[in-house]
Formats: structure tokens, sequence, C-alpha cells
């Protein structure tokens, strides 16, 4: 099977090495881009449609992940997303988010629980490409 893409959108470039290593650790994963800011993420992601992105809420330039988020939810394939952010506030999330926010991990706190979540996403994006190939039906 071919290496699930990824883009890290991420303003600290500490965080960025040590999801690198994460990646890197699980293997089957591509780093097709790394972002800081909004306007940079939305690129990346829009040129190179990756199956998974991780992504920080406070971005460089007072951009926001969120923001970045609702873009992606415009879009007829949409990549898997694992938030990790030491500023999420779930009370703040806009109500067209709420019901279909992605996995979120602090990144202080549950930093250690990246690996699996990524696992986790892998097998979905696998299972939405499957679903895709197959005119939308599962097998």
């Amino acid at each position: 099977m071919p290496p699930r893409t990824m883009i890290i959108v991420e303003d600290s470039a500490g965080i960025r090495e040590r999801i690198r290593a994460h990646v890197d650790a699980i293997g089957n994963i591509r780093i097709v881009g790394e972002a800081e800011d909004e306007a940079t993420a939305i690129d990346l992601i829009d040129r190179h449609q990756p199956d998974l992105v991780t992504l920080d809420i406070r971005l460089k330039d007072g951009g926001s992940g969120l923001r970045v988020l609702e873009h992606l939810r415009g879009r007829e394939q949409q990549p898997q997303v694992v938030i990790l952010s030491a500023a999420f506030d779930h009370q703040r999330i806009p109500e067209s988010l709420a019901a279909s926010l992605p996995p979120v991990l602090d990144k202080i706190t549950e930093f250690h629980r990246l690996a699996d979540q990524l696992r986790v996403a892998m097998a979905e994006s696998q299972a939405a490409a499957a679903a895709r190939g197959s005119g939308g039906q599962l097998a």
C-alpha cells in the first residue's frame, strides 16, 4: 500500500520536529509539507490534498487552525485531521464544526498519544480511499 501523505500545521519548530519523529517511528507516512501560518496551511492542503493533517489551533501571525478546519470542511475529499494544541477550548468551537470535530490532543499533556491517533487516522484514511475506489460501496 502506498504511504499516506501528511501536512503538519504547527507554528513551533520544536513541536514540528517532535511530530516528524513520531511520524518516522510509525512509517508509511510521507510528510509533503509543513506550515506555521494559516495561509500557507490552506495553500499546501489545496495543492497536495494530503490524507492526514496535524493541526494546531493558534498559528503564526494570528492565524487560526479552526479557520483551516472550516476550509477543509468544504472539500469533497477531506483529510483525516488530528488537532494537537495547548490552546484548545471546546466552548469556543463554532457550532458548524462542533458536530464533526476531529480528535483533539493537548500537546503538553497528551503528546505521547499522537502516534496512536495517527495510526487510527491512517486506517480511516485507507478505508475512505477504498470506499472511493469502489464507488462508495464498502465490500
